[in-house]
């Protein structure tokens, strides 16, 4: 266990390192029927069919994707803080969108977010000292990807998941500004939980909302999309 700038992390390195605990998805990729998608009746056994990759084209060039293969922990600097990540963005794969289709990818993003957090912050966290929020919604849906994880993640830890505690001033996506909501949580450690990560703006404006007023963040990432 090291310690940068106050935030703890672990190696990638020994037989007790995270990597030995996660277990991917498999060599296997996405073969989607997109009606079949669109009623909601896919499995995760369904989209990552043995021997079957969905190819990479010049259409889809600019989707972020991910294929689950050699999964790395890594730990990425923005700024005056550290964020922690699963998964890296990948050439073949299925789209994050295709992702976030499949509900039983909530539950695989939560384990091993899970994971992730007791090795990097502690097994046993204290639900009057911990909670977990997760970027704002661009789009209020009531099937958010980021929130519906992130509660399960909350219920995994055993700390308790704040939703919707800021939100964005305006569409823009880089150097987005965020206002906060009326009512935050008491627990003054906060743990930062977003499905992907780009250009890291978003992490930052969060990071420049909360770390003013005395909390403490400590960020998690499922996917690294750069």
């Amino acid at each position: 266990m090291h310690n940068i700038s106050g935030i703890p992390y672990i190696d990638n390195e020994g037989p007790t390192s995270l990597i030995d605990m996660i277990e991917p998805v498999g060599p296997d990729c996405l073969n989607i029927d997109l009606k079949q998608k669109e009623k909601g009746k896919l499995s995760i056994d369904e989209i990552f069919t043995k021997g079957k990759r969905k190819k990479w084209n010049e259409d889809a060039a600019d989707e972020a994707r991910c294929d689950f293969i050699d999964n790395r922990h890594g730990i990425f600097f923005i700024k005056n803080f550290l964020y922690h990540s699963i998964w890296r963005k990948s050439v073949m794969g299925p789209t994050l969108k295709e992702i976030k289709a499949i509900p039983e990818m909530q539950e695989k993003f939560a384990d091993n977010v899970a994971k992730l957090i007791r090795s990097s912050i502690g097994s046993n966290l204290d639900p009057k000292q911990f909670a977990i929020i997760t970027a704002p919604k661009r789009r209020h849906k009531e099937h958010n990807f980021a929130s519906l994880t992130a509660a399960k993640i909350s219920e995994k830890l055993g700390i308790p998941f704040f939703e919707d505690v800021c939100f964005y001033n305006s569409k823009q996506r880089v150097n987005a500004v965020f206002s906060v909501a009326e009512s935050l949580p008491p627990q003054k450690n906060l743990i930062v939980f977003d499905d992907i990560v780009t250009t890291g703006s978003t992490l930052n404006s969060i990071y420049n909302l909360f770390a003013p007023m005395g909390y403490n963040l400590s960020f998690f990432v499922g996917i690294k999309n750069s």
